[in-house]
């Protein structure tokens, strides 16, 4: 475990691997503009971000800790876990990561 924790630290200190939004105008046509290269006739035109989702899977939670443990439950993986959302950029560095629901809740919430 002390070789995961130190290489966990690592990637956590180095602020090159942050997880950020674009900020400016200039950030987002640079991300605009990479993606409309990498399409197929432009296809991608418009885009700043992919967007996909899984299920990190946990341990069944305690009801007196999150209320309702059957909000946990995905029916399509029958596990429980967390809703986890993330975003890339052109280039396929993230640039959004979000636990965003219990598991129950379909991703396109």
């Amino acid at each position: 475990y002390l070789c995961l924790k130190r290489s966990l630290n690592a990637v956590i200190a180095c602020p090159h691997l942050d997880i950020k939004l674009p900020e400016t105008q200039d950030e987002l046509e640079e991300i605009h503009d990479g993606f409309e290269k990498q399409s197929l006739h432009g296809i991608m035109k418009g885009c700043i971000g992919a967007i996909d989702g899984f299920l990190a899977l946990i341990q069944t939670p305690i009801a007196s800790d999150v209320g309702n443990v059957n909000d946990y439950f995905s029916g399509h993986y029958h596990h429980t876990g967390l809703n986890c959302q993330a975003m890339c950029d052109h280039l396929c560095r993230f640039t959004y990561f979000g636990v965003v629901a219990p598991g129950r809740t379909h991703d396109s919430a």
